[in-house]
């Protein structure tokens, strides 16, 4: 008697893990293909989690580490972040940023994930900010703070 391979059913986190990498690709395409988590490929997770019937012939230990790395990106699901009103240092941040690509360097030193453009989308409350998971609208929380206060920084040295 000859028994059909079953593949495995992917639970509630592994599957949140699916819908977090779906949706850090969606909203920041230009750099997914870097996107690392613990040792396997962003982009090789969700195949993983889409198609496991393709992996049947892949080695062993390349299985269990997508695993490993798809329940360790668990933590990566927060839960987002409060979105505080635009407030006036937001609105004179955006002119700045809209003129001048070279206006701060902490733009370019601090994540490679983002760009000018989440940047913008956020200074200006845009929709699309709602729609990003808490873990990128953490990161550009993060950066937005680091460019006011290299912007504050700025004006009092201009006095």
């Amino acid at each position: 008697m000859e028994q059909a391979n079953e593949y495995h059913q992917f639970n509630d986190k592994q599957l949140a893990v699916l819908s977090f990498l779906k949706n850090m690709r969606q909203y920041s395409p230009e750099n997914f293909n870097y996107l690392i988590f613990y040792g396997a490929s962003a982009r090789e997770m969700i195949k993983f989690i889409e198609q496991p019937e393709k992996y049947g012939d892949f080695d062993f230990t390349l299985v269990c580490g997508l695993f490993r790395a798809i329940d360790k990106t668990f933590r990566y699901l927060i839960e987002c972040p409060k979105i505080e009103t635009q407030t006036e240092e937001d609105r004179v941040l955006t002119a700045i940023l809209m003129y001048s690509d070279n206006a701060f360097k902490s733009i370019y030193t601090s994540e490679r994930l983002i760009n000018k453009s989440h940047l913008m989308a956020y200074l200006k409350r845009e929709e699309v900010i709602y729609n990003w998971n808490g873990w990128l609208l953490g990161i550009v929380q993060k950066q937005v703070e680091e460019i006011k206060a290299e912007m504050r920084l700025k004006f009092e040295f201009a006095g």
